[in-house]
């Protein structure tokens, strides 16, 4: 009985032990948390706010073995607080109580001074491929000693690392500057070309875990934006592929405004209503938003930049160039060349009749993401086997049997008959249809969208 007792209360201990082990390292990749920490006097009322953020989200919440953890605090000086790999639960008591002993006790404030220790130390951990994330906290005033070679009698700095910044964020740093009770940091940010979040006055821990991002996870744009043809509506779908790493939580972003600059015109806001997303917590994700655009544009091909304006604490890319098509009034009107077409289609009959073999010609259309005009026209022919397929949210005909084909395609007496290869794809459908042409259908794509297709006959 006693020892079936202790088999019993080992069994529990294990489980307990293994369900610990298994949720403390959930991230396999280890990253660098550099912290740049205001303690001069002026930060005296929201330090202890600061060190309670640092210590619970980030040392007990973020910060797992192997991760890089670096505390410059700065004032006239800027002394190294914590620069060591994170070695246990032991190791993180010592480095609490570092960041504990901080007194908003420095005179002056030299943000020059702490960017130049900060610049050496980026440079150390520059070529270790690892995710980096810097948060500096500050309240923005900047008033070096007279002894410093930042001294200004009006607060204002320069310094060489402000200029070099944009590369450090293109080899994947995640620069973050946080402005305490004030606006003066705000100025910084944008000279370092890093995320900017004001507190309020007062600020509390919770406050600072609510406001800030995820300091480990990254989300970017990969690849280049694509714009749909501007057509008779003004309206235009940007496409844009977003990679996400690391996180903890799905990240969710908020897009209040596109603004445009382009070679021949201007536009304040692309969107109608405020875009919202909630992406993986590493993976990729497809974004489309649609946009509007003014009245009165010249057709053509233009190019330009977006600029995006977030209401979420996670964002992607603020600027991306574009290349998009504005159409113009025949290319808005394409049916007007419907004799053009039908010309066309007793060209392509009459070469069959003579060929040999009946062959249907038929068009692909596709509402939410059309195929390139002259792209959009197939032949079935008996005999001959043609697939419906589907990629990256894109349909299309093919003659080759592969994965990404989900319908099956043949040209009978009565038409062309569809044999369904992946039902889920096709909902409320049966497995095959007699003949498709002229007809409506609803497919959804594999991330899940419903898209709007018809086959129109041409012959």
């Amino acid at each position: 009985m006693r020892k079936s007792l202790i088999y019993s209360i080992l069994s529990v201990i294990l489980v307990l032990l293994t369900a610990f082990a298994a949720g403390a390292d959930d991230r396999q990749e280890p990253v660098d948390i550099i912290v740049a920490l205001d303690k001069s006097l002026s930060m005296e009322e929201e330090l202890g706010a600061v060190k309670e953020y640092v210590n619970t989200k980030i040392v007990d919440g973020l910060l797992q073995n192997g991760d890089f953890f670096l505390v410059i605090s700065f004032f006239g000086k800027a002394p190294i607080v914590i620069s060591d790999f994170i070695k246990g639960e032991e190791h993180k008591i010592e480095i609490k109580a570092k960041i504990n002993s901080l007194k908003a006790d420095g005179d002056w404030t030299d943000i020059g001074n702490s960017l130049d220790v900060l610049k050496t130390e980026v440079e150390k951990r520059s070529n270790d491929n690892r995710k980096k994330t810097l948060l500096l906290i500050t309240d923005g005033k900047n008033e070096p000693p007279p002894t410093s070679r930042y001294y200004s009698k009006d607060g204002s700095f320069s310094h060489e690392y402000l200029q070099t910044t944009s590369e450090t964020q293109k080899e994947g740093w995640k620069i973050i500057v946080l402005g305490l009770g004030t606006t003066s940091a705000k100025e910084l940010a944008e000279q370092l070309k890093a995320d900017y979040i004001e507190t309020p006055d007062k600020v509390t821990s919770e406050d600072l875990a609510k406001i800030l991002p995820d300091l480990a996870g990254t989300l970017k744009i990969k690849g280049e934006a694509g714009l749909t043809p501007v057509g008779q509506d003004n309206k235009s779908l940007l496409t844009l592929l977003v990679e996400t790493d690391l996180f903890t939580e799905p990240p969710q972003i908020v897009i209040s405004r596109i603004s445009l600059e382009a070679d021949s015109f201007s536009q304040d806001n692309l969107l109608r209503d405020a875009f919202r997303s909630t992406l993986p917590k590493t993976g990729e994700e497809e974004l489309n938003i649609p946009l509007v655009f003014k009245s009165g544009l010249n057709p053509g091909i233009h190019k330009g930049t977006l600029y995006f304006t977030f209401s979420s604490s996670e964002h992607f890319e603020t600027q991306i160039p574009v290349t998009f098509q504005i159409n113009s009034f025949l290319q808005n009107y394409y049916w007007l060349s419907a004799p053009a077409v039908l010309l066309l289609a007793l060209i392509v009959f009459l070469l069959v009749k003579v060929v040999g073999g009946k062959q249907i010609v038929f068009q692909l259309l596709v509402q939410e993401r059309p195929l390139p005009k002259g792209k959009d026209t197939f032949a079935a022919k008996r005999g001959g086997d043609l697939y419906l397929k589907e990629g990256m949210d894109q349909f299309g005909i093919s003659d080759k049997k592969t994965t990404k084909n989900i319908a099956q395609l043949n040209a009978t007496e009565k038409g062309i008959s569809m044999t369904v290869l992946k039902e889920d794809r096709f909902p409320g459908l049966k497995s095959s249809e007699k003949n498709i042409l002229d007809k409506d259908y609803i497919i959804r794509t594999e991330s899940g969208k419903d898209f709007h297709v018809r086959f129109n006959s041409l012959s």
